[in-house]
């Protein structure tokens, strides 16, 4: 069965907290032929994903997206998505705050970690290191603020470290002072600028706002002795406002850069509070507020302006989240929209009679998205996390004859396995697939070792691949037969071995210590690495060597061996690296030096900067045929996999999860059995004759005719047929003829003829004898 090339999700090879800007692309590029191919669309949630405006700069802003990550939006131009490390929802100055400076926090760094700062309108970057028991708190222009405690029960200090690109000189550590006695500095910010940082304390069972000087390193309490619940403490260039859940909203001025205390109140006004209400900010001469509108579901505000000395409020948008971050020309960031379903980020500008509002970036719906593929025979397994972000196996089937065509998507579930372990960070490995319409799949590693799983095409649970081991590990699977290494419960020891799929039981036994790229499974073929650039394929039921080919001379053990059809691909180190491929029909041997992905049936995919390109290898000299470009956003290349039975790419071709398959233009070798279970004899069982033979296929079949011809008389007895056969072609006979009579015992000659799907090359023939008797 041709091995179903597995791309599984891949994160790029970026350090922990490293931040790098690019613009990802999200179109493909279909050079392979005018059509682009079927889409499979991702599964959409019922409301808007979580958006959230976490930094905002005087040229654009951070926001995070729930499932995607973070983006950096221009004011002007196009946004680009960034690898923060971390991805949350925090706007609290952990991303960064009142500038273009964004941050990303290496906590495994030496000593308390570093910070990272880059500018991401300038290209300017730097790093800050961080003491040893110092905990990061955020960053405010290119202040990094940390906080430390001597034990558990001692007050919690503030500490600054103003730093400035391109300076080598060590930081100096700032404490922060001014604290109300008694106080309990809370552990993080609220939010902030590059001037101050607004944040809290407790004290006795109230908690009160403070803001920070930046300059000063001084807290500037906002009236202490209040006691009432506060709805809310924001922010401007100039003061601070807090809304107090007894119906007043106070404002304070931050004063001069010399200023100490708490800080002075200049204004007040009524504006009643409802449970649920929250400020949001201040815009001009208007307050933002957020009132609770008791409709529910992911926008369950109504956002509206009220004037600062009282009066009217203005309905600003029906719908609206709590989310809000004041820029640095005196507007507001907020989430909402018209309708619960159509919410965007949007900028709210002072005018001279008002506000005004610009709608920057849409808020869209969650979506599924492929996280591993699996790609064989016309069929698609995958790992998904779907739009509430659980994980579960999905499985979709492509048409194999006619035009390309999209058949039906099911919803597997999680077939037993914990895939809740999945995530971007640590991605689960993709299903294997048998060709055949099972699948077989590896346990999530960081669990309890186990056995992989079968899961046969309709079940909704897999069974252990054998009870024979306490742990084993496929990797790779044809047909009835899967290889991988395991812990025998008899022994003890390991063992990689190849196992049946239909029964568990161990088959063959190699030796230790093959690796994936050493040896390939293919039909009924275990190909390993032997010495001197040569190449062994084994029977997979015994173990027996079949045969030996020599790839390259004068180099040590090949690697990399990779088995599609008729096609065998290798790559060895000796005098110096070789890599060619293997025609296993003609014995030629092409020498292939450039890196590759997938080898196909007369092709190879190069992976390489985000492109999948696919070249031509069955002539003398490679032809390019076709460049598609999967998904890269958040520099997450989208998942991808080749199905070497047909000659199509699956690819996720969009950061909404859309998945796409497109043929890759290359003709298929013809139809060829790579492995075959056809009894030699029928058999009986409660009076009735069973005659149940396999083949394994190199591609699709259309339809096949199996005829049995009677060797005493010549006389054909009964004729067979059948449609599409993907992987797998079976047949029964129940030693009956075509007009239903119990045919005589004797010996039998079959014949098989197969037609391709596709309709590319020759029939496929086969023939041999059974013995009908003893019924």
């Amino acid at each position: 069965m041709p091995r179903s090339t597995v791309i599984r999700h891949s994160v790029a090879a970026v350090a922990a907290a490293t931040l790098i800007a690019g613009l990802g692309s999200f179109a493909p590029l279909a050079a392979a032929a005018e059509d682009t191919g079927v889409v499979f669309p991702a599964a959409v949630a019922d409301q808007p994903r979580h958006v959230v405006p976490v930094a905002v700069g005087a040229s654009g802003f951070l926001r995070y997206e729930q499932g995607l990550g973070h983006f950096w939006t221009p004011y002007s131009g196009p946004e680009r998505p960034l690898n923060l490390g971390a991805e949350g929802p925090e706007a609290d100055g952990t991303y960064g705050a009142g500038s273009d400076y964004i941050a990303s926090f290496n906590p495994n760094a030496p000593g308390g970690g570093w910070v990272r700062l880059v500018n991401v309108a300038e290209d300017v970057t730097w790093t800050v290191p961080l003491p040893s028991g110092h905990r990061y708190v955020g960053t405010f222009g290119t202040t990094v603020v940390t906080t430390t405690q001597s034990d558990e029960g001692a007050p919690r200090a503030w500490h600054l470290f103003r730093s400035s690109p391109g300076s080598s000189a060590p930081v100096p550590d700032t404490v922060v002072t001014g604290w109300p006695a008694d106080a309990e500095p809370a552990a993080k910010a609220v939010t902030g600028d590059d001037g101050g940082i607004l944040a809290g304390y407790t004290a006795g069972d109230v908690t009160r706002p403070v803001w920070i000087d930046l300059a000063t390193a001084k807290v500037r309490p906002v009236a202490p002795e209040r006691t009432a619940p506060s709805a809310g403490t924001v922010h401007t260039a100039t003061e601070v406002a807090e809304w107090t859940k007894d119906g007043v909203v106070r404002f304070y001025a931050k004063g001069s850069a010399d200023a100490s205390g708490p800080l002075a109140e200049t204004a007040s006004t009524e504006l009643a509070h409802h449970e649920g209400d929250l400020l949001l900010g201040a815009v001009g001469e208007r307050l933002i507020v957020a009132r609770a509108s008791g409709q529910g579901g992911s926008a369950p505000y109504r956002l509206v302006s009220v004037p600062r000395a009282g009066g009217e409020e203005t309905e600003l948008l029906a719908y609206g989240r709590e989310s809000a971050l004041p820029t640095s020309d005196g507007g507001l960031l907020v989430v909402g929209g018209t309708a619960a379903d159509k919410l965007a980020v949007t900028r709210i500008s002072a005018t001279a009679d008002g506000t005004a509002l610009t709608a920057l970036t849409d808020v869209t719906p969650l979506s599924s998205k492929p996280r591993a593929l699996t790609f064989d025979h016309g069929r698609i397994a995958s790992i998904d996390r779907m739009p509430d972000e659980t994980n579960t196996v999905l499985s979709r089937a492509v048409s194999v004859s006619g035009p390309l065509a999209a058949g039906a998507t099911r919803t597997r579930g999680d077939l037993g396995l914990a895939l809740d372990h999945c995530t971007d960070s640590s991605p689960c490995k993709a299903p294997f697939t048998t060709g055949d319409g099972r699948m077989v799949i590896n346990q999530p590693q960081g669990l309890d070792p186990s056995p992989a799983i079968v899961v046969e095409p309709d079940a909704t649970e897999g069974r252990p691949i054998s009870d024979e081991f306490t742990y084993f590990r496929v990797f790779g699977v044809s047909g009835r037969y899967a290889i991988g290494a395991g812990d025998l419960k008899s022994t003890g020891r390991t063992r990689t071995v190849t196992l049946d799929l239909d029964t568990g039981k161990q088959l063959a036994t190699f030796a230790t210590g093959y690796e994936r790229e050493d040896v390939e499974l293919y039909g009924d073929t275990v190909w390993a690495a032997g010495t001197g650039g040569t190449v062994t394929g084994y029977d997979a039921r015994t173990g027996a060597a079949k045969r030996t080919i020599t790839v390259a001379s004068g180099c040590g053990t090949p690697e990399n061996i990779r088995v599609t059809a008729h096609w065998l691909g290798w790559e060895c180190w000796g005098s110096g690296w070789k890599a060619g491929i293997y025609d296993l029909d003609t014995n030629v041997n092409r020498s292939y030096g450039d890196a590759y992905a997938v080898l196909g049936d007369g092709y190879v995919v190069k992976a390489g900067d985000g492109d999948l390109v696919v070249t031509d290898v069955r002539g003398a000299q490679p032809v390019e045929k076709g460049t598609y470009r999967p998904n890269d956003f958040d520099f997450q290349e989208g998942a991808w996999a080749v199905d070497t039975a047909t000659g199509r790419l699956a690819y996720e071709s969009n950061r909404a999860g859309d998945l796409t398959v497109a043929d890759l233009g290359v003709p298929a070798s013809p139809l060829a059995r790579i492995d075959a279970d056809v009894p030699a004899a029928a058999t009986a069982a409660d009076g009735a004759i069973s005659w149940k033979p396999r083949w394994w296929l190199s591609k699709p079949a259309g339809s096949w005719t199996l005829t049995l011809t009677d060797n005493a008389t010549g006389a054909t007895v009964r004729t067979l047929t059948g449609g599409e056969a993907r992987g797998m072609l079976a047949a029964a006979w129940d030693g009956k003829d075509d007009a239903g009579r119990l045919a005589a015992d004797g010996s039998y000659a079959w014949t098989l003829t197969a037609k391709a799907a596709d309709g590319s090359g020759a029939d496929l023939e086969q023939r041999g004898e059974l013995r009908l008797g003893g019924v």
